[in-house]
C-alpha cells in the first residue's frame, strides 16, 4: 500500500482515489512495462477506469530502470496483485490480470532514463505527463501520436539530443518547457533555456495558445516548445490554428503554411530573421503571426488564397510577385515598404486594395486576362511605360496609375464601367486617353495634371465630371462636352489652355473655381444651370464675352469665401443676357462690389462696357450684382418697349444714372472737341502748365502730341 500512496501523491491527471475508485500498480503481462491503473469495484475483481504507464523503480537504487527501445502497446494485461484475507480469514495473495487500454503515460515515467534511445506511442495515448521524458539524452527523436491531446510541463525537458519532433494532429495544450529546459532566476521568474530541436513537424489542428507563465523573462519567449534551433519546420496539412510564438525566433529559412490555416497567434513567427522564402497557401487567415518579413526574397502564393493578411511581405526584399485569380482581400501594408520590387504579375480577379503596395520601382506589370478591378493605388508612383489592360476590365481603382509619369499611352476597352478617383493623377506622359463609353463619372482628379493632353472627349452618359477632374492639363486645348453632362465640379478645368468651351444645355452645376484660370475668350451659361460656385471663372484674363441665358441662377450662400464668378477678368467689356432670364443672385456677375478685383495691370479701374439684356421683364437683381463701376459706367441695352420698366426698377435704374462720359480731347470743358481746345492747350505748352487735364493721350505728359491727337479728333469727326 505504500506504493499506493505514493502513486496517488505523484497524480498528473488529478485522478484521485474516492470512494468509488481507487489506483493499483501493476506489470504489463507483455511489455513488461509498469502500469498504475485507476479502477473501481472489489480490488479482488476490479473494473479498469483508466490505464498509464509509470515509472519503473529498482527496488534497491530507486532509479528508473526504462533503458533501449521502448514500445508502449495500445492494449496491455496489466497484472496486479491483491493481498488480503478470504472468507475463513486466511491471508492470501492473488495474481488478477487486467484487460488495459493504454491511455497515458504518468508523470515522471520515464525520467532521467538516460538509456532510452526511443519510445514508441499508440494511437490511444491523450495525456503525456509533467516531466516523463525529462532528461532522456538518448532520444533524438520523438513522433507525438495523433490521440495525444495534452503534453505536460517539461514533458520532455533536458533531452539535450532531442532533434526531430512530430506533434499529433490532436494537441491542444502544450505546458511550459515540455521540449526545453525551464528554471527560476532570482525574481523567481521562469527561463527558458532554449531546445535542442531542429526538425519540426507540427500537425496539431488546433492548438491555439502555448501556456503562457504569469512572469516571463522574454515576454515574446516560446516557453513551451523551444524554438531557437529549429531549422526545419513542416505544417501538416489540416492544421487551422498556429499557436502564439510557434516559431519565435527559429533558424528556418523557408516556410510553407497550408491552405487550412485559419489563424496564426501572436509573434508566431517574430524574430525568425533567417526567412528567406515563403509559400503561403492559407486560403482565409488575416495575421501572418508578426512575421519578420525584412529578409525574405521570394514569396509564392497559392492559387486557392483569398486573403492576404496585413504585414504579409512587408519591406521584403521581394523582386517579382505574382498575385493569384483567387484573391480578394490584400490587407494592411502587405507590401508597404518593398522597395527592390520591379516586377508584377496581377491575376486577382477582384481585389479592391493592394495592400498599400510600394510601387515606386515597378517597371514591369502583368494583368492577368480574368481580371475585373484592379485595386486601389495599383501601380501609383510606378515606372512603367506601358500597360495591357484585358477585355474582362470592369472597374479602375483609386489612384492607379498616378503619377506614373512614364506612361505615355493606354487603351481602356469599353467593359469599364467605373474608374476611380485620381486614376491617371500626374500621368505626364500621357498624350491621349479614350475614355470608354460605359463611364457615367469622371471621378475627382481623374486627369488632374496629365500635362501632355491635349484634347479630351468626354463620351455620352457622363453625367458628372468631378472635382478636379482635368485641372493643371496645362496643354488641354480642346474638350467636348456631352449633353448628358449635368454637373461640372469645383476646379475641373482649372489652369487648362482651354480658349473656348461649349457647355451643353443639360449642365445645372457648375462648381467654384471651375474655369479659373483659363484664356477663355467668351462662355455661354446655359439656360438650365442653376447653381454655380464661387469664382468659376476667377482670373479668365481673356475672356470678353459672357452669355447669360440661366434662367433662374443661385449663389451658394454657404461658402466660406463668397467672391465673384468673374473676378480677375479684366477684359470682360459684353454681357448678354437671354429673354428667358428670370432673376440673377447675389453677387454672380462681375465683381459684385469688390473693386480691387477689376484693375488692370497698372491699377486702373475697369469695368463692363456694355451690358445687353434682352429680358422683356426686367431680371431680379440686386445692388451687388454688377460692380459698383459697371453700374456707373456700362452702357445698358434693353428692349425699347421695356426701357421704361428698366428705368423704374430699384437697382436696373442705377445704369440709367451712370456718369457721363468725358472725352479727354474736351481740353476746356465746353462739351465740344474744336479749335477752342487746340488753342488753350498750345497755351498751355506755352506756360509750362504740366496738368493731366491737359494730357489728352493719358501719357502723363503735356506736349505736341496731345495737340495733334485733338487735331486728329476734330478732323475725324
Amino acid at each position: 500500500m505504500a506504493v499506493l500512496t505514493a502513486l496517488l501523491a505523484y497524480s498528473f491527471f488529478d485522478l484521485y482515489a474516492d470512494e468509488e475508485t481507487w489506483w493499483l500498480h501493476g506489470i504489463g503481462q507483455n511489455s513488461g512495462l509498469s502500469f498504475a491503473v485507476l479502477a473501481t469495484g472489489p480490488k479482488d475483481n476490479p473494473d479498469v477506469v483508466k490505464c498509464y504507464v509509470s515509472a519503473k523503480i529498482d527496488d534497491y537504487t530507486g532509479d528508473n530502470k526504462y533503458s533501449g527501445d521502448i514500445s508502449i502497446p495500445a492494449t496491455e494485461t496489466v497484472k496486479y496483485t491483491y493481498y488480503g484475507y478470504d472468507d475463513d480469514w486466511n491471508w492470501v495473495e492473488k495474481i488478477i490480470p487486467l484487460s488495459c487500454t493504454v491511455e497515458g503515460i504518468y508523470q515522471g515515467a520515464f525520467s532521467y532514463c538516460d538509456g532510452l534511445t526511443s519510445v514508441t506511442m499508440p494511437n490511444t495515448i491523450k495525456e503525456i505527463g509533467k516531466e516523463a521524458f525529462k532528461s532522456c539524452d538518448g532520444l533524438t527523436s520523438v513522433t507525438i501520436p495523433n490521440s495525444v491531446i495534452t503534453i505536460g510541463e517539461e514533458a520532455f525537458g533536458w533531452c539535450h539530443n532531442l532533434k526531430s519532433l512530430i506533434i499529433g494532429t490532436s494537441v491542444k495544450e502544450i505546458g511550459k518547457g515540455a521540449f526545453g529546459g525551464v528554471y527560476p532566476d532570482k525574481y523567481d521568474r521562469l527561463i527558458n533555456n532554449g531546445t535542442w530541436i531542429t526538425d519540426l513537424t507540427w500537425n496539431a489542428i488546433n492548438c491555439p495558445m502555448l501556456n503562457r507563465p504569469t512572469y516571463s523573462h522574454n515576454y515574446f519567449d516560446n516557453w513551451y516548445i523551444g524554438t531557437r534551433n529549429i531549422e526545419h519546420v513542416t505544417i501538416g496539412a489540416g492544421v487551422e490554428v498556429l499557436p502564439t510564438s510557434f516559431l519565435y525566433e527559429s533558424l528556418i529559412t523557408e516556410l510553407t503554411v497550408p491552405e487550412s490555416v485559419s489563424a496564426i497567434g501572436e509573434n508566431a513567427f517574430s524574430k525568425s530573421t533567417k526567412i528567406s522564402h515563403i509559400t503561403w497557401n492559407a486560403v482565409n487567415c488575416a495575421t501572418n503571426g508578426d512575421m519578420y518579413t525584412k529578409n525574405i526574397e521570394r514569396v509564392t502564393i497559392g492559387p486557392n488564397v483569398g486573403i492576404l493578411p496585413a504585414n504579409f511581405a512587408k519591406d521584403s526584399q521581394i523582386t517579382e510577385l505574382t498575385i493569384p485569380e483567387s484573391v480578394n482581400d490584400c490587407l494592411g501594408y502587405a507590401f508597404s515598404g518593398c522597395t527592390k520590387l520591379t516586377d508584377l504579375t496581377w491575376n486577382a480577379i477582384n481585389c479592391p486594395y493592394n495592400g498599400q503596395m510600394y510601387t515606386n520601382n515597378i517597371e514591369h506589370v502583368t494583368i492577368g486576362p480574368k481580371v475585373q478591378l484592379l485595386p486601389h493605388g495599383f501601380a501609383q508612383n510606378s515606372k512603367i511605360t506601358e500597360v495591357s489592360i484585358p477585355n474582362s476590365m470592369t472597374g479602375i481603382g483609386t489612384s492607379a496609375f498616378k503619377n506614373c509619369s512614364g506612361l505615355t499611352s493606354i487603351e481602356l476597352p469599353n467593359t469599364i464601367t467605373s474608374i476611380g478617383a485620381e486614376a491617371f493623377r500626374g500621368c505626364t506622359g500621357l498624350t491621349s486617353i479614350d475614355i470608354p463609353d460605359q463611364i457615367t463619372e469622371l471621378c475627382e482628379n481623374l486627369f488632374y495634371g496629365c500635362t501632355g493632353l491635349t484634347s479630351i472627349e468626354i463620351p455620352h452618359g457622363v453625367t458628372t465630371i468631378g472635382s478636379g477632374t482635368f485641372s493643371e492639363c496645362t496643354n488641354l486645348k480642346s474638350v467636348t462636352i456631352p449633353n448628358t453632362v449635368t454637373k461640372i465640379g469645383n476646379s475641373t478645368f482649372t489652369g487648362t489652355a482651354l480658349a473656348g468651351v461649349t457647355i451643353p444645355k443639360s449642365v445645372t452645376t457648375i462648381g467654384s473655381y471651375a474655369f479659373h484660370g483659363t484664356p477663355l475668350r467668351s462662355i455661354t451659361i446655359p439656360q438650365a444651370v442653376t447653381s454655380i460656385g464661387e469664382r468659376a471663372f476667377y482670373e479668365c484674363t481673356n475672356l470678353t464675352t459672357l452669355y447669360w441665358n440661366a434662367t433662374n441662377c443661385h449663389y451658394d450662400h454657404y461658402l466660406i469665401n463668397p467672391y465673384d464668378l468673374f473676378a480677375g477678368c479684366p477684359n470682360l467689356n459684353h454681357i448678354i443676357i437671354g429673354e428667358n432670364v428670370e432673376a440673377i443672385d447675389y453677387k454672380l456677375l462681375g465683381t459684385g462690389g469688390y473693386d480691387e478685383f477689376h484693375v488692370d495691370e497698372e491699377g486702373h479701374m475697369l469695368y463692363v462696357d456694355t451690358v445687353t439684356c434682352h429680358a422683356t421683364t426686367p431680371p431680379m437683381i440686386n445692388e451687388y450684382t454688377f460692380d459698383n463701376n459697371t453700374y456707373k459706367k456700362a452702357l445698358l441695352i434693353v428692349p425699347p418697349e421695356s426701357e421704361q420698366s428698366y428705368r423704374m426698377n430699384d437697382v436696373w435704374k442705377k445704369f440709367f444714372e451712370r456718369e457721363p462720359e468725358i472725352n479727354p480731347c474736351d481740353i476746356n470743358g465746353d462739351g465740344e472737341v474744336n479749335i477752342a481746345d487746340v488753342n488753350a492747350l498750345i497755351d498751355a505748352i506755352l506756360l509750362a502748365i504740366n496738368d493731366l487735364n491737359y494730357d489728352a493721350n493719358g501719357d502723363g505728359e503735356v506736349t505736341l502730341a496731345d495737340v495733334n491727337l485733338i487735331i486728329q479728333s476734330i478732323l475725324n469727326n
